[in-house]
């Protein structure tokens, strides 16, 4: 999963993969993303967002190849399951 947020209370934000190419995003109304992603440890992802018509500056984001590490972001190892266990 990658979450986090954006400067608008609405846009679309993009995450590529850029060994497979694949793109994945949402739409947010609340600021807030969270979106799931394909992606191995040791992955590069460009991310940007756009508000109507403009589009921010790329970012460039890597999938840390210690999963420890993403758990310290915030992130939960078991790919997005709820807390309620469904």
């Amino acid at each position: 999963m990658l979450s986090g947020t954006v400067p608008s209370q609405r846009a679309n934000v993009f995450a590529r993969n850029e060994r497979t190419l694949r793109i994945f995003g949402e739409y947010t109304t609340s600021r807030s993303y969270e979106f799931p992603v394909d992606a191995a440890p040791g992955d590069y992802f460009t991310m940007w967002y756009a508000i109507e018509l403009q589009q921010s500056p790329p970012i460039l984001v890597e999938i840390p190849d210690d999963i420890t590490a993403v758990e310290s972001l915030g992130v939960a190892s078991d790919a997005g399951t709820p807390d309620s266990g469904e």
